[in-house]
């Protein structure tokens, strides 16, 4: 840049400056100048820490308001599965039970109806002085049958008895046979005796046995349709 002759550049100061403070003013103010920078970076660190603080306790509150209601929650599960801890073991002992029911009622048979059927059947003068069965229970299966002509059966039914009249023991058998689940039945007889004490005193009668076959078709599962509802 040119400057006109015998001239100075424009806005420069025509005189030359010179800083006649002392070093120590200078060094004194740039101090101040220093204490203030730092004074603002201390306000900022400080104003940081507290933020930090002030979240980190807001986060640290919802995490133990969370951590309450966790342990509020588990605490009423646990409440609830006590309450209902007993079902299982409740329902195990009521299946325990029923499966017993059905084993133990597995040859049960209403004999009373069966009864009723002999004694129709059976000629009006027999008067039974011992009826009995033997056959299967729930732990034991029926008594192999010893005749080949008998069908397989679960229970026998044997009487005795005595007979004013002598009896038709083929037709008698017969109409043993006809009772729904009897079979195979056998009547027999011994000769005409008279009696010596008791009801029969002084009155002569025959001496009769006999038996029949009851198959599984008595049985009165009374428990299989509920077993097979449930």
């Amino acid at each position: 840049m040119s400057t006109p002759k015998g001239g100075i550049l424009q806005g420069a100061s025509a005189v030359p400056q010179v800083n006649l403070l002392p070093a120590e003013i200078r060094a004194s103010r740039s101090l101040r100048t220093l204490k203030r920078l730092l004074a603002l970076a201390l306000v900022g660190v400080v104003v940081a820490a507290a933020v930090g603080f002030v979240g980190s306790m807001l986060f640290a509150q919802a995490a133990e308001r969370e951590l309450e209601a966790e342990r509020a929650e588990t605490a009423r599960l646990i409440a609830e599965q006590r309450q209902y801890s007993e079902v299982p073991r409740v329902l195990a002992d009521l299946d325990a039970a029923t499966r017993a029911r059905l084993l133990g009622s597995s040859t049960e048979i209403l004999w009373a109806g069966y009864l009723e059927d002999l004694m129709t059947v059976s000629p009006s003068d027999v008067a039974f002085t011992s009826i009995r069965t033997s056959g299967a229970t729930p732990m034991q299966p029926g008594a192999t049958v010893s005749n080949p002509l008998h069908q397989p059966s679960v229970v026998t039914l044997e009487f005795q008895g005595h007979a004013l009249e002598l009896p038709d023991v083929a037709r008698w058998a017969e109409q043993l046979e006809s009772i729904p689940a009897f079979q195979d039945a056998y009547v027999t007889f011994t000769g005409r005796t008279e009696g010596s004490s008791g009801p029969l005193e002084g009155i002569e009668y025959y001496d009769v046995t006999g038996s029949v076959q009851v198959t599984d078709e008595a049985y009165a599962r009374r428990f299989d349709a509920v077993e097979e509802e449930d």
